[in-house]
């Protein structure tokens, strides 16, 4: 429910323009401050917001394996169904080739299979071993 004490001027444009004249663009709710928008609206200035498109990649997830509620196989799947990792891998490699490096290295955790096969099939070489003791 709209709590009425946080209501903006560019909310009720948002609603005049719905039932009457519209005389300048939609104001998303995220830019919706008090900071301009109306004017910016009205002369068609309003900035592009990013869309699902915009998207290559989730930089900061949870499995199962911590707090989250998905395996990493079901993770992976998701990305590789919304082009995520390949994306995201290649931009990490054009910028690390645009910055002089000649080697781009990633850890992953040796019980990360899907990912392990996912990195090698973007081309990734296994070149390290990390070894560590249950206490």
């Amino acid at each position: 429910m709209l709590d009425p004490t946080r209501v903006t001027r560019a909310d009720v444009l948002v609603v005049e323009s719905t039932y009457g004249n519209r005389k300048h663009d939609d104001i998303e709710p995220e830019l919706r401050e008090d900071a301009g928008e109306i004017e910016a609206a009205r002369a068609g200035r309003l900035p592009m917001l990013i869309t699902q498109a915009d998207l290559s990649g989730d930089c900061h997830t949870h499995s199962e394996w911590s707090d989250g509620n998905y395996s990493i196989e079901d993770m992976a799947e998701a990305c590789r169904r919304r082009g995520y990792a390949y994306a995201a891998m290649r931009r990490a490699e054009a910028r690390a080739r645009a910055a002089g490096a000649e080697r781009l290295g990633l850890h992953v955790f040796g019980g990360n299979v899907g990912a392990r096969a996912l990195y090698r099939r973007l081309g990734l070489e296994e070149t390290d071993v990390m070894m560590a003791k249950w206490l």
